[in-house]
């Protein structure tokens, strides 16, 4: 190094590029302060991503509950959802162990608490295993579906 410069070769030994001194250094504090905040930064990330779910409508339990077996015949199924879904575009469907479609009311909100949504049967449902699909839009008009299953054994 001479008179306040550094000095890098290239590959061609006859080419020289002169850094001021101190150039440099702006670079090596960026990018320490960027591995240093990394973590910081990919934990963020991973939180907000994790909170994604919340942000749209989600199906958050039902009644019967998915995949479980009950001893009595429901009159209705309910599901009941993070937000109040639009009920104009919301559809539930019971379907039997047959590939048949249960009779059964159209969705309705319920009006003490328009997260919850039902179907009720319009017969009662004989021990087997059914599937219940639907498919709702979210106030901020994403769409949303799902399916999921429960056996009665009422043992008649």
């Amino acid at each position: 190094m001479t008179s306040g410069h550094l000095h890098l070769r290239s590959s061609s030994a006859s080419s020289h590029h002169r850094v001021p001194k101190g150039a440099l250094r702006p670079l090596f504090w960026s990018a320490l302060t960027l591995f240093l905040l990394a973590p910081a930064i990919a934990f963020t990330a991973a939180t907000e991503a994790d909170g994604a779910e919340d942000l749209h409508l989600s199906l958050r339990g039902s009644v019967p509950a998915a995949d479980s077996t009950v001893a009595e015949a429901p009159t209705e199924v309910r599901l009941i959802f993070s937000e109040p879904p639009q009920m104009s575009g919301t559809r539930v469907r019971l379907v039997d162990s047959s590939e048949e479609l249960v009779d059964t009311s159209e969705a309705t909100a319920d009006e003490d608490d328009p997260r919850e949504v039902y179907i009720q049967m319009d017969d009662p449902l004989a021990d087997g295993t059914y599937s219940v699909v639907w498919r709702t839009i979210a106030q901020d008009g994403h769409a949303q579906n799902g399916t999921f299953e429960f056996t009665v054994r009422a043992g008649r």
